[in-house]
């Protein structure tokens, strides 16, 4: 099992604090939609946004699944006062997505 236990720092220079943490499955949603928009807007990926066929319920066993193995880790920064990174959408509206990381062994 590769769950990180919750770490918080503290950015002196920019006045912040921030938690490093893992990825948990009511999250899913959040991280589905994080990556639809880097598949979106990212040309540099092997895996398109045609070819990404994740919906909710498969991410979220996708998680589970990533949590419980030893040799993978899924994390979350969640940064006080930006928790979520905020991304212009083509109609000038704006979309909040959380920071993720994976790693795999």
């Amino acid at each position: 099992m590769s769950v990180l236990k919750t770490k918080t720092f503290y950015l002196k220079k920019s006045d912040q604090t921030f938690v490093i943490r893992s990825a948990k499955p009511n999250e899913a949603s959040d991280l589905l939609t994080y990556t639809r928009t880097i598949f979106k807007h990212e040309n540099n990926l092997i895996t398109t946004i045609e070819e990404f066929r994740n919906d909710e319920d498969k991410q979220r066993k996708w998680i589970d699944s990533t949590n419980e193995h030893p040799g993978h880790l899924l994390i979350i920064a969640d940064i006080e006062g930006i928790k979520r990174k905020q991304i212009k959408r083509e109609d000038g509206s704006y979309e909040d997505l959380i920071q993720m990381a994976i790693f795999f062994k």
